[in-house]
C-alpha cells in the first residue's frame, strides 16, 4: 500500500445501511488464499474481437448489495470502468459486471483537495493505473494532483472508506445522487448533522424494460465538516473540512 498514510489528513467515510460485525483477516493471511490470485481488472476493457466486457475492478462481496467502485468517463454499461480511461468521475456504490445495458452507478462520491467544482455533472479527477491496487472486497488509487488516496472496503450491507489528503491541503467532497448511468427519475442529498448526509435515487428501465426502484443510503465521516452546499434541486452536494 505504499508509504504509511498520515492519519491527521485522513477521513474515513462509512456508507450503507446496515453495519455488520465481520472477521477480519491480515493483509499476510490473504496473500495464500485463493482469492490472491484473481484479478479484478480482467473484463475492464475491450476483447481482441472488439467491444467491451462491462466489468467493474472496485470492491464487493458474494452476493452484497454494495458494490464500491471507480467510474470513468467511458461509463461502461453496468460495470462503469473503461481501463484505458485516465480521469475518474467519482466513486459509486451500485454496479454490476457485463450485463450489456446500462444499470446502476448510483451515488457518486469524488474528493477534491482544490475548489468545489463549478459543475458536478462534469467533476472528474485524473488518475494512473501505477497508483490502483485490488484485491477481492478492496480498491485502492491515487487521484487528483496533489493526490489523494481513496481505499475502499465492503461488508455485504455497508461500505468503508479512507481518504488521505496532502498536509495543509483543503478536503472537499462531491455527492451526486443523480449519477446512475441510466438517468434517474428522482434523487436528493440532504445534511443529516454535521458528520452524516443521508439520500436516496429512483431508477430503472434496464435494458429498455419497465422495472423501477429506488435506493436509499446514508453516508456518515468520522469528522464533522464545516461548510456544505447542494446543486440545483439537491440531487447533489459538496462538503468540506
Amino acid at each position: 500500500m505504499g508509504n504509511k498514510p498520515n492519519m491527521r489528513n485522513a477521513l474515513m467515510l462509512f456508507a450503507g445501511c446496515v453495519v455488520l460485525a465481520l472477521p477480519t483477516q491480515t493483509r499476510a493471511a490473504a496473500y495464500f488464499a485463493p482469492t490472491a490470485m484473481v484479478d479484478t481488472f480482467g473484463g475492464t476493457s475491450g476483447t481482441p474481437v472488439g467491444g467491451p466486457i462491462d466489468t467493474f475492478p472496485g470492491a464487493d462481496v458474494p452476493f452484497g448489495m454494495v458494490q464500491w467502485s471507480p467510474d470513468t468517463p467511458s461509463q461502461n454499461a453496468g460495470g462503469g470502468y473503461e481501463y484505458t480511461d485516465r480521469q475518474i468521475t467519482g466513486f459509486s456504490l451500485t454496479h454490476l459486471s457485463g450485463p450489456g445495458c446500462n444499470v446502476f452507478g448510483d451515488f457518486g462520491v469524488l474528493p477534491f483537495s482544490g475548489g468545489i467544482p463549478t459543475d458536478v455533472n462534469t467533476a472528474r479527477q485524473p488518475f494512473s493505473h501505477a497508483t490502483e491496487e485490488s484485491a477481492p472486497g478492496w480498491y485502492a488509487v491515487s487521484v487528483g494532483d496533489p493526490q489523494i488516496r481513496a481505499e475502499l472496503s465492503v461488508t455485504p450491507h455497508t461500505g468503508i472508506a479512507r481518504f488521505t489528503f496532502p498536509p495543509n491541503a483543503a478536503a472537499n467532497f462531491v455527492f451526486n445522487a443523480a449519477s446512475n448511468q441510466a438517468g434517474v427519475t428522482d434523487a436528493r442529498v440532504q445534511m443529516e448533522n454535521s458528520r452524516e448526509i443521508s439520500g436516496s435515487a429512483s431508477s430503472g428501465y434496464f435494458c429498455g424494460m419497465f422495472d423501477r426502484y429506488t435506493v436509499f443510503f446514508v453516508a456518515r465521516f468520522s469528522r464533522a465538516f464545516t461548510s456544505y452546499g447542494t446543486w440545483g434541486s439537491s440531487r447533489a452536494a459538496w462538503v468540506s473540512f
